[in-house]
Parts: C-alpha cells; structure tokens; sequence
C-alpha cells in the first residue's frame, strides 16, 4: 500500500453534516469481527458523516468532493475514539441522508452525486463525484460478508476464496 493512501492522501477535509444512526440501524453496520473492540465496549455512538474532501489521489479510502461515512464511536478510559470509519451501507443512506435532502439544498448536487458514489460501489463499481470510474472490481465488506453467508449456505468455502483473493480493493 502506498503512503498515500488513506488519511495521507488528504489535503483538505470539512466536516459538513452529522446524521445520529440508531443503534438498531447501526447493528448490521458494525463490524464486531473487523473491531473487536466494538464488542468489549459498553456503549456505542454511530452516526453518518458528511465531509467534503480535496485529496492527492481517488482511490476506494476518498475522493475529492462530499463523502459519506459511517462512524462507531466508543468510550475508553473517559474517553471518545472512532473504533469505525468506513462507508455506509446504501441502506443507511436510504434512511438517513435521502429522505433529509432537498433539491433546494445548495450542496444538492454533491448529495446527489455522493449517493450515488454509494450505490455503484455496492454493486462492486467505484466511481468518484464525477462518476468516473476508479475501480470496476471493488467490493465492501458488506458484499463479501453477503458472499459468505451464500457460500456458508451452499458449503463451498474454495468459491468464496477465490472471490476474495480476485478482490484487492476492499473497504
């Protein structure tokens, strides 16, 4: 992995919005086996978060323009740390953001075109705010947990493998 990826590839970030996820919502949204610190917490704050970022390279961590992210946040020893930082499902943003926006909004656009970079990648696509492709194989945690609940049901463990050896871009 490069060093500019992630965190290292920002050159500017705003936060423009805080959506409050209920804890019901949030539990397919969490990621217990991923953060296993999300499991020995007591409780936990998660919400969506918009922020609008100028970045040194696209990639599947951020691009330039509003992103959407879904946040856990837990309390250790008196204090808040984000024990989760990664995009949310399409499901949240349905619930959230979608219902919450206006055509009148000054930033509808980059809402729109946001969710939209939220939706193509669930189906494996990822595109930037301008909806140019940065990657065409790219799966979520979301779609590989799917996968292996599919192949845990049909009990071919070596299909599941090899989906997840053919994907690199995972977030």
């Amino acid at each position: 992995m490069s060093i500019q990826n992630g965190v290292k590839q920002i050159e500017s970030i705003k936060l423009i919005d805080t959506y409050k996820v209920s804890q019901e919502d949030a539990q397919t949204s969490l990621l217990f086996d991923e953060y296993p610190i999300l499991s020995s917490s007591g409780e936990i704050d998660t919400y969506i978060i918009s922020v609008d970022c100028s970045v040194t390279v696209e990639n599947n961590y951020f691009y330039n323009g509003l992103n959407y992210f879904f946040v856990a946040l837990i309390e250790e020893d008196g204090v808040k740390k984000i024990a989760q930082f990664n995009r949310p499902s399409h499901d949240l943003i349905q619930k959230y953001i979608i219902g919450s926006i206006s055509s009148k909004d000054e930033d509808y656009i980059d809402e729109i075109s946001a969710i939209n970079v939220i939706e193509k990648a669930e189906k494996g696509l990822l595109v930037n705010a301008e909806n140019e492709i940065i990657d065409k194989n790219f799966r979520t945690y979301r779609f590989l947990n799917n996968a292996l609940s599919s192949y845990k049901e049909l009990g071919d463990a070596r299909l599941l493998w090899e989906i997840l050896l053919s994907n690199k871009n995972i977030c």
